[in-house]
């Protein structure tokens, strides 16, 4: 089903999801169809549970439109485990539509997750991404920690390009 995407300030986007508890897989398959769904509406590379209300360590992206598989993938109780490297490219983010920013980000990471395969079942997996696909993953699990790209920008250029998003976001939303 889809669901609101919620906008930067909701508290929800500031939370620190929770680990996905893995007895209950009715409960897991269903917020992964719903961030589908949501992302399938809406566009986007991925989309972070909290992003949708729900605050458990879940997030899925298009891994079709990344060139990282056929369709999406979801992953559950992501882990960095290793990041290096620099680079810096525009980031944009479903919860404050409309706003693109420079973000310095490590280009290269490794990551422990659990997969939820599109059969229903449960893999650990090692991730190791580069470049854009780096990002992506690192800006999904930001997410689950409580942060937005924007946190990444000095915080008087932060200020004033809220202000300026705030005031063009208010002009459509009314």
């Amino acid at each position: 089903m889809v669901k609101p995407i919620r906008i930067i300030d909701d508290p929800v986007l500031r939370e620190k999801a929770q680990e996905v508890d893995f007895s209950d897989s009715t409960g897991v398959a269903l917020i992964a169809r719903d961030l589908i769904d949501t992302l399938t509406a809406q566009g986007g590379l991925g989309l972070a549970g909290n992003q949708i209300g729900i605050p458990k360590r879940i997030f899925v992206i298009n891994a079709k439109e990344l060139e990282f598989g056929d369709t999406y993938r979801v992953f559950l109780n992501p882990k960095i485990r290793f990041v290096e490297g620099l680079s810096v490219d525009e980031e944009g983010c479903l919860s404050i539509p409309g706003l693109y920013a420079d973000i310095g980000r490590p280009d290269h990471l490794e990551m422990d997750a659990v997969e939820l395969k599109p059969n229903g079942k449960f893999k650990d997996v090692k991730i190791k991404a580069d470049g854009f696909m780096a990002r992506v993953f690192l800006h999904e699990v930001d997410h689950l920690d409580g942060v937005l790209f924007v946190d990444y920008l000095e915080e008087d250029a932060r200020r004033i390009l809220l202000a300026k998003w705030r005031n063009e976001y208010n002009k459509f939303s009314l």
